[in-house]
């Protein structure tokens, strides 16, 4: 990881004596030589942090972020509050263990500090949509702190020329969610869009062709869930409402989180039908090691939680090991939590034939930011004719993750 840190420079001033002549006839100056010394620190880079994913169940997110259409605003451009969608989740079910949103800000914030944005997840009301329906019962709620990545100047409101996009990752896996296969949910963003000079949007993907949901489903085409933050916030107006730069719809709406129809309204332009929100979900559905079985994917994310951009070069992915003898530990870096009799030299991290695998990336993250990295390591059991491998048998093996 690289990053430039500014400095400060201490500068060594010239001292001058003046000295005034006996009887005040005259004056005469004197210059003599100063010195002295100084310091200036140089900060240190925060450290990235990598935190192990799932598998995509949901994705309407892009690889590419400069893609991305249109974005959603919050208030007081829209009055909204809390913004999100029905979606069904493909799989066959698992525990919940992370969702990413993909953002974007379009005016500066320095010095606006971390902003709350909360996650919430509900159980879907079935049946065919209509405006208002509210969600069902919530299943879980998540708020966190992120640092908002600030332009250097405000973007162009047209093109989104100078925005930042970056995404934010909810970690859900201390709740323990569990969702039966194909579960059909109603996900909402929720945040206050003027703690950071209202220029932070949530982006978002057409859902027409081709299509952007890659994995899951838009459950109900053309309908969305949106709420003001109160009565008449800004405008006043009770609506929602917006031209081609990107809003909801023409109905309106109140401050309970409900659907409404994204179809163009009276006005011909304030709906977004073929929009949806960026957004990723996870399951951890990775399956079980066998000997000479398929190889289960190690997905992660890296948070850059820093003021500044930081540059990961590579991440090395390691099985935890015991140096000594060589045995599996469950907890990396504790060597009480060794697997008795299973060894790391029986399995692999691909692609490659070792215990570890470094994998190249080459990207900057800018500050706050998160990526995710998919689809590019994974760990397997090749057979050892030679050895018993019943002592690795329901182990838990402890992973370890490094950038550089």
């Amino acid at each position: 990881m690289k990053r430039f840190m500014s400095k400060k420079v201490a500068v060594v001033g010239v001292a001058v004596a003046v000295l005034i002549g006996v009887g005040g006839a005259a004056f005469a100056y004197f210059s003599s030589p100063g010195g002295g010394t100084g310091s200036a620190a140089v900060g240190k880079a925060s450290p990235l942090l990598i935190h192990q994913l799932g598998t995509p169940v949901y994705n309407s997110t892009l690889t590419d972020a400069s893609a991305y259409q249109y974005s959603f605003a919050y208030v007081p451009s829209t009055d909204a509050n809390e913004f999100g969608n029905d979606i069904t989740l493909a799989g066959a079910g698992g525990q919940l263990t992370d969702v990413v949103v993909a953002m974007s800000n379009w005016t500066p914030t320095s010095g606006s500090g971390p902003l709350d944005i909360t996650l919430n997840i509900y159980d879907s009301p079935g049946g065919s949509p209509a405006n208002g329906d509210t969600p069902g019962s919530l299943i879980a709620s998540d708020t966190q702190a992120f640092t908002i990545p600030s332009t250097a100047v405000g973007a162009n409101p047209i093109t989104g020329a100078g925005a930042v996009n970056f995404n934010i990752t909810f970690d859900l896996t201390s709740q323990d969610v569990m969702l039966p296969s194909g579960s059909d949910i109603v996900y909402g963003i929720e945040y206050n869009n003027t703690s950071v000079d209202t220029g932070l949007n949530v982006q978002l993907s057409s859902d027409t062709s081709p299509n952007q949901v890659s994995v899951g489903q838009d459950t109900n085409h053309g309908w969305l869930y949106v709420s003001q933050l109160g009565a008449g916030y800004a405008s006043g107006s009770g609506t929602v409402v917006g031209g081609s730069n990107g809003q909801v719809t023409c109905d309106t709406v109140s401050n309970t989180f409900a659907q409404y129809s994204t179809t163009l309204g009276n006005n011909g332009d304030c709906g977004l039908s073929p929009f949806v929100p960026a957004v990723e979900f996870y399951m951890n559905t990775m399956g079980d090691l066998y000997p000479n079985g398929v190889s289960q994917p190690i997905n992660f994310s890296i948070t850059n939680p820093g003021s500044g951009p930081a540059t990961v070069s590579t991440v090395t992915v390691a099985l935890a090991t015991d140096g000594s003898n060589g045995e599996v530990e469950s907890s990396p870096g504790n060597t009480t939590s060794d697997i008795g009799g299973c060894y790391a030299s029986w399995f692999a991290i691909n692609p490659g034939t070792g215990t570890s695998y470094v994998l190249t990336l080459d990207q900057t993250i800018p500050a706050g930011g998160t990526i995710d990295v998919t689809g590019q390591v994974a760990i397997s059991m090749p057979t050892d004719p030679t050895d018993n491998q019943t002592n690795c048998e329901g182990a838990s093996l402890g992973l370890i993750f490094t950038s550089n």
